[in-house]
């Protein structure tokens, strides 16, 4: 959730893998399996499905307000609050 490559189909079977910053030397390659735009909650969910594990990045631990307004749906009773979604919090061992 926090990629520092970015992947890109060239001519063929050919894939190119772009730094999106300085990559410092000893640091991860990471790149992204998701929507970055898409709420904390929403990203873990789809990882989980999609990719069997739960992320525990710093970006979906640390749930900011907008975050959460975000993912939050219109109220199906009053049509006019939000509904805010649970949190989903790493598992623990």
């Amino acid at each position: 959730c926090q990629p520092n490559t970015q992947m890109a189909f060239a001519a063929g079977n050919t894939v190119r893998l772009r730094a999106n910053r300085p990559i410092k030397k000893g640091e991860k390659i990471c790149m992204s399996y998701i929507d970055l735009y898409l709420p904390p909650l929403k990203r873990r969910v789809k990882l989980l499905r999609a990719k069997y594990f739960l992320c525990t990045c710093p970006r979906c631990l640390t749930v900011t307000a907008n975050d959460l307004e975000i993912g939050a749906q219109l109220c199906s009773k009053c049509a006019q609050g939000l509904v805010l979604p649970p949190l989903l919090l790493p598992l623990s061992a």
